[in-house]
């Protein structure tokens, strides 16, 4: 019998909260992100979301590609989700 090779595997990273009595569940900051948009609606049938941006560089933080925490109305934690692409559209 041949054996399957043994392959390290790293345990994910423990998310660590604040305090129960420290924690604003609407405000980011008691979790140490900042927050850089609200999302306004769905745009489309591919999973485009409309952002109203609500930081100085809203064209580095919401249209670069990469990874990205969304904390959900009423949860307790964000979560990550990848950012494949965004549009900027100018304001009226």
């Amino acid at each position: 019998k041949r054996r399957q090779p043994r392959v390290e595997v790293e345990p994910a990273p423990q998310i660590k909260f604040p305090d129960n009595k420290e924690i604003d569940p609407y405000d980011p900051t008691t979790f140490g992100y900042t927050e850089i948009g609200h999302v306004t609606g769905a745009h489309g049938v591919n999973g485009w979301i409309k952002v109203q941006a609500v930081t100085d560089f809203p064209i580095d933080r919401l249209c670069t590609a990469g990874i990205r925490h969304l904390k959900p109305a009423k949860k307790r934690a964000p979560r990550q989700i990848v950012l494949i692409q965004g549009k900027h559209r100018l304001d009226d």
